[in-house]
């Protein structure tokens, strides 16, 4: 995986996170402001996490060329 992909599927990972986050505003108004921001900073940081298990930096490639398959 190239690092522009990594990057931009880390940065999707944060918005479903904040989504989830949203959802969970939605269903549960009556939250203070602390325990909304609580709720948002931990669903993103388990979608960030979970990318980072599948897809791990060690895996990013930094090769800016690109190839072509043969076929």
């Amino acid at each position: 995986m190239n690092w522009k992909r990594w990057r931009f599927g880390l940065f999707v990972a944060c918005l479903t996170g904040l989504a989830t986050a949203f959802a969970v505003g939605v269903i549960v108004p009556s939250m203070t402001w602390k325990e909304g921001t609580m709720v948002c900073l931990a669903s993103i940081a388990k979608d960030v996490l979970l990318f980072l298990k599948q897809h791990p930096a060690e895996e990013v490639s930094f090769d800016t060329t690109q190839t072509k398959k043969e076929q």
